[in-house]
């Protein structure tokens, strides 16, 4: 059962159509065999074939009365704006401890994917809660530019050089 979520409800349902769509894709079927449900056609909310369920909502949005092994919460937050706000960061942490991580399955997982503009933002509150409870977080970052020599690039290296080359992201740098 995977849950996921957005900082609207919008982008969860654009998430929830693109990963329906690739699970009912010809070569998916092929490879792995039917997994969607007959009756699923909703982009939010549709179950596979084994009784597994996907569930997309925004962040305060309607995932009360259901439950999850894998929650995935990408960019919880809009932007640069909304970060450095308290009132958003404090209503997105509220959302977090009292919603989706309480509908977390025991022995459940969650994917936090973020960008982080604030040190105070959800990832920062997870992380210092995580010191005080003994809680176990595994962090992986991608740096948009490489700050030290990694296993598929170098040092000063953009991410994703197709999307933004390193002249580009240097620019956006040099803007904040």
């Amino acid at each position: 059962n995977i849950m996921a979520a957005s900082y609207s409800g919008d982008l969860a349902t654009d998430f929830g159509r693109q990963v329906r769509n690739l699970v009912s894709d010809a070569l998916y079927v092929e490879l792995f065999g039917q997994v969607l449900a007959a009756d699923s056609t909703a982009a939010d909310r549709w179950g596979t074939v084994r009784g597994g369920r996907y569930v997309s909502a925004g962040v305060g949005g309607p995932l009360v009365g259901r439950g999850a092994d894998i929650l995935l919460i990408d960019d919880p937050i809009k932007d640069y704006e909304e970060a450095h706000s308290a009132v958003i960061r404090e209503k997105v942490w509220n959302w977090y401890t009292t919603v989706p991580l309480t509908r977390l399955h025991k022995d459940g997982a969650i994917v936090l994917i973020q960008t982080r503009w604030h040190e105070d933002d959800l990832a920062g509150r997870i992380l210092k809660s995580a010191k005080e409870t003994g809680e176990h977080w595994e962090i992986i970052s991608f740096p948009a530019i490489a700050e030290s020599d990694e296993e598929y690039r170098k040092q000063g290296a953009p991410l994703w050089p197709a999307m933004k080359s390193l002249a580009e992201l240097e620019q956006i740098r040099a803007t904040q």
